[in-house]
């Protein structure tokens, strides 16, 4: 197990770097897993894990701001975009 978790951690380090990066440029695309496929993929976790009577508080979190995403008609970008409107939620409001 723990060879399998240190090299799944040393993809940490490019992912974060490329996720802030789409985030700062405002670019969301993607060609590889947008944000729905992302979500189908948690919900099964997330009903996997309740079978089992595991907690899934944070999970159904995540999945709630990804279907958000989704709602709004980017379910075909990437996953950035929710960083993107949890971001924009956070900021103070112009005056």
């Amino acid at each position: 197990m723990a060879p399998f978790a240190i090299s799944i951690a040393g993809l940490l380090p490019s992912s974060i770097t490329e996720h802030a990066d789409q985030v700062d440029r405002e670019r969301s695309e993607t060609d590889i897993s947008p944000v729905s496929i992302i979500a189908a993929g948690l919900a099964h976790v997330v009903e996997a894990a309740e079978r089992r009577g595991l907690d899934t508080s944070v999970q159904r979190a995540a999945h709630a701001q990804m279907q958000r995403s989704i709602d709004a008609g980017h379910g075909d970008l990437d996953a950035s975009i929710v960083t993107a409107a949890l971001l924009a939620d956070a900021a103070p409001a112009a005056t």
